[in-house]
């Protein structure tokens, strides 16, 4: 009879374990609509940082990754220093200087929970990983390939980065 009694507690509680899962599906669109509501409500996102995280190939380079490294983020950030980002509630945006002069327009989307999908007005379409999104900044990593690096001497590297806004 004991044993019996086991039997029927550790089935109800397999039968509470079960029902008491729920499906996640519900929080992960919420989750994603605060993320996306967040992009939207900042109006302009402003370039703060780029950072090479990871070079997966320096081709022939005669420097070191170091000093890729640095030049990349040195060109980089220069380049993009008077840059502000906006995206809107239609799901298209910009990258615009800060005088107000466009420089990309783009359509948006939040695809797989955590990735930026832009697709560019000439068609090109780019998607950027582990895209990471608060009030106050939005950041996510792209992974180039065959990109110049090196003067005098000219590597083709691949590397993963970083672009960071405020």
């Amino acid at each position: 009879m004991r044993i019996k009694k086991i039997g029927i507690f550790f089935t109800i509680v397999l039968i509470l374990t079960f029902f008491s899962c729920s499906n996640n599906d519900d929080s992960e669109s919420k989750n994603l609509e605060v993320n996306e509501d967040l992009m939207i409500s900042k109006g302009s996102w402003t370039f703060r940082k780029f950072e090479v995280s990871e070079i997966l190939d320096n081709g022939v380079a005669n420097i070191s990754d170091e000093k890729i490294r640095e030049e990349i983020e040195f060109d980089v950030t220069e380049d993009m220093s008077n840059i502000l980002l906006s995206f809107k509630q239609d799901k298209t945006g910009a990258f615009d200087f800060e005088d107000g002069t466009n420089l990309h327009s783009f359509i948006w989307d939040v695809i797989n929970e955590n990735q930026l999908k832009l697709t560019f007005d000439n068609g090109t379409i780019e998607i950027h990983k582990n895209l990471t999104v608060s009030a106050s900044s939005l950041s996510y990593e792209t992974h180039w390939e065959n990109r110049r690096v090196g003067y005098p001497n000219v590597s083709i590297v691949d590397f993963i980065s970083v672009f960071y806004f405020e």
